[in-house]
């Protein structure tokens, strides 16, 4: 735990538009990384308090910077709309599925995309260390 800024958006929470991978066209969520819990959390509010859903980091099977499988522009979009590779993360599931997410900048990408990657590898270390008991 030490190893993350606990201040930092990605455990603070913020919105970021979000989509399920099986979907084409992404809606603002406010997302957060539960540390303790080691969840990925999504909520139509602003608030963790409120209801939310989520998805627990260790049947994560990747994550992957760069755009989504499935991506279709909302109708009525502009040429401002258009993806932006550099603004996309897609986290996907041991059961199938997964979240894509489009952020407003790459540097915001890159921060939750670091966040993400290793608390999964270190979850993966966890679990591997331990099913030898």
């Amino acid at each position: 735990i030490k190893d993350f800024d606990q201040n930092s958006p990605v455990f603070k929470g913020s919105m970021i538009d979000q989509k399920f991978s099986n979907k084409s066209s992404y809606d603002s969520k406010f997302a957060w990384i539960n540390l303790s819990a080691r969840t990925l959390n999504l909520s139509d509010f602003n608030s963790k308090e409120r209801r939310h859903k989520e998805a627990s980091l260790s049947d994560v099977i990747s994550v992957i910077a760069g755009p989504p499988d499935k991506y279709r522009p909302s109708h009525g979009d502009t040429h401002s709309s258009i993806l932006n590779e550099n603004h996309c993360l897609s986290v996907k599931f041991v059961r199938g599925g997964g979240i894509d997410f489009k952020f407003k900048s790459t540097d915001e990408r890159e921060m939750w995309y670091g966040v993400i990657s290793k608390l999964v590898m270190q979850q993966k270390k966890f679990d591997n260390d331990n099913s030898r008991f």
